[in-house]
């Protein structure tokens, strides 16, 4: 014991930085970055490489052709051009990224707002939006203009407004992508508040595509902002811009063509070296790693749980006479889950198994506060530790699942964050949960995934999500809940997105975890061949209800209700002899408020007219075990043994 909580509180091994590992510079960035470089340093340096002083007239020597005093000759106002390109290139870029600035510090926060909204605020929203981009921008640049008057800032501003549209739409969009998402979900699983959400999570995800934005509006607001000043809406007199230099020129074109070339070329070139700076960008900051093939599967040693108050208590969940309600768009409000009843004590598993649609996903993402948009507790009672969590506040719900509950989601891939590595998700919350410093998270991390059988857990830190096999990602999801030290762990269909091997693994892992840590483990699957590897206690629902309960092996090996039973017969079996699967005829019902009959009897070789006569109730033909069937067990047997 010593040598363990030496080794896990030693410091870890020097290593690379993740973010230099993560944001490997392309060579195609560098030219364009050094050109932008160069671009900003001779605006910046204006005053400094101009020889005259830009606003100075000399009517006299007004139109003069270029001369070692003028480099590039004067205007109709006497004014040295080459002077006036340096600073109208400073006041022109200056524009254009204080008009991107503003655009996308208005539109990102409320199309982010609008994407994890949604609903009408999100659908009214985005109309309103719709129906001002319908306006050609000019017009809109031209109105606010016409209410702040016409001056170089108050340009910038009605610019950045017409661009903050165009964040907001790519801003929503992403949001509304990301929420979905398996790994998004994870973070609410663990408490995460929604502002955190947004700046670890959805932000980083949509920042390739914000970025890529920028960059096509930078080239566009530089050539806006010149049109602007062109049309003399923008930088006025005596102040110089690359637009307003065009427009002089046009009016002396007849006698001095040439005027045009200066700023007409310096505008092209900067508009094409931000657009080239842009996507070089975006394409350096998809993430990168190495493609060494990944090693096989390690055994890990399990490390002791320490022991906390609450884990003393026998009976981790309880829920009773649970109720879900779900809105229907077509048929109003309906009952999905009904008079859901169960019990999980520590270092048990408890399976809930049932085909799609039965209830039991919805059942058990109603424990930690997870349940989809559109669906409600409406009735029962749901105590985790003693402490009830139906009803409760945000705060208490984001308690539960940052310290209580952990969830484990059917594909392993998507429940981590694909722009953020696994040290960075796995080391940050123990840091921000556990008040951990950097140096003892990153210990406590390498010690989890050598526990959940990770090999060269230190290499697998700096990789992301899309290096991992689905075996490897699972043990990475396993640890990340584990980390946590939850009383319950919910795994829904964990193991279905992954091969029969690594599926083996897995549950074994579950298994022993469960025993080793004491941990309570709720089991959502569709497979009876999982439920008799891994489970103590069963639950089977059908059409929202449970139709039996009670010991796996029992309720494997003795079913009592017919569904039960069609469940059993359509597992394959590596068998000489045996008979391919089967699965009952029809559908499962479309679940209502309250049944009228029995839910399996149209599909059930047993129903008779009592099954329809009216709904059935949950029967205790033993002390330990319960079924929603009328038929008595031995009816059940036989009709087994006939089919056997």
């Amino acid at each position: 014991m010593m040598n363990k909580s030496h080794a896990l509180a030693s410091p870890p091994q020097t290593r690379p930085s993740s973010l230099t590992a993560s944001l490997k510079i392309k060579p195609g960035l560098i030219r364009p970055a050094l050109l932008t470089m160069v671009l900003v340093f001779v605006a910046l340096l204006a005053p400094w490489l101009a020889t005259h002083d830009p606003t100075q007239q000399d009517l006299l020597n007004s139109l003069m052709t270029p001369s070692a005093a003028n480099w590039l000759g004067t205007d109709d106002q006497g004014r040295d051009i080459y002077s006036r390109l340096l600073f109208g290139l400073r006041l022109d870029l200056l524009a254009a990224v204080g008009a991107v600035l503003i655009g996308f510090l208005i539109g990102t926060p409320l199309g982010v707002a609008a994407g994890l909204l949604g609903g009408r605020v999100e659908r009214l929203f985005m109309r309103l939006v719709d129906a001002t981009l319908a306006i050609p921008p000019i017009l809109l640049i031209m109105s606010v203009i016409a209410v702040l008057g016409r001056d170089y800032t108050h340009s910038m501003l009605a610019l950045g407004i017409i661009f903050s549209f165009g964040f907001i739409r790519i801003a929503r969009g992403e949001a509304k992508l990301t929420r979905g998402s398996t790994y998004v979900l994870a973070a609410r699983g663990i408490g995460v508040s929604t502002g955190r959400l947004i700046s670890r999570h959805i932000l980083p995800g949509a920042l390739p595509a914000l970025i890529t934005q920028i960059g096509l509006f930078l080239p566009v607001a530089l050539l806006i902002s010149a049109s602007l000043s062109y049309l003399g809406l923008g930088v006025q007199s005596p102040q110089s811009s690359l637009g307003a230099m065009l427009q002089a020129a046009q009016e002396v074109s007849l006698t001095a063509p040439w005027q045009v070339l200066p700023p007409g070329i310096l505008l092209v070139i900067a508009a094409l070296i931000l657009n080239f700076l842009a996507e070089a960008l975006s394409d350096s900051l998809r993430p990168r790693g190495d493609s060494d093939p990944l090693l096989a599967t390690a055994a890990g040693t399990l490390r002791p749980r320490r022991p906390t108050e609450l884990r003393e208590r026998d009976v981790v969940l309880e829920v009773r006479n649970l109720g879900i309600e779900v809105a229907d768009p077509l048929h109003g409000p309906r009952m999905a889950v009904r008079d859901v009843s169960f019990a999980l004590k520590r270092g048990e598993v408890l399976a809930v198994v049932g085909e799609s649609g039965s209830g039991k996903t919805l059942t058990s993402m109603a424990i930690p506060g997870l349940v989809p948009a559109g669906a409600r507790v409406r009735e029962g009672s749901i105590r985790v530790a003693g402490a009830e969590s139906t009803g409760v506040s945000l705060d208490r719900l984001r308690h539960l699942r940052a310290h209580e509950v952990a969830v484990i989601f059917q594909n392993p891939l998507a429940c981590l964050n694909p722009s953020q590595t696994i040290g960075q998700q796995l080391v940050k919350p123990l840091m921000r949960l556990k008040g951990l410093s950097k140096a003892e998270a990153h210990a406590r991390v390498i010690a989890l995934l050598n526990e959940v059988g990770i090999p060269e857990p230190e290499r697998r830190l700096a990789q992301y999500a899309h290096e991992l096999s689905g075996g490897l990602a699972q043990r990475v999801v396993i640890a990340q809940a584990l980390s946590r030290d939850p009383l319950l762990l919910i795994a829904d269909e964990a193991t279905s997105a992954l091969d029969v091997t690594v599926q083996y693994q897995v549950l074994e892992l579950l298994k022993r975890l469960g025993k080793e840590r004491g941990l309570a483990i709720l089991f959502v699957t569709h497979s009876m061949g999982v439920v008799s590897h891994i489970a103590d206690e069963v639950v089977v629902m059908y059409a929202g209800e449970i139709v039996e309960q009670g010991a796996a092996m029992d309720v494997v090996s003795s079913p009592t209700h017919p569904y039960t039973m069609a469940l059993l017969d359509a597992v394959p079996r590596n068998q000489r002899g045996a008979k391919l699967p089967v699965s009952p005829p029809g559908a499962a019902p479309r679940v209502t408020t309250a049944l009228s009959q029995c839910g399996f009897a149209p599909r059930c070789s047993l129903s008779g007219p009592e099954c329809k006569a009216g709904p059935i109730s949950l029967q205790s033909w033993t002390a330990l075990r319960g079924t929603r069937c009328i038929r008595r067990p031995d009816e059940v047997a036989q009709l087994r043994g006939r089919k056997s």
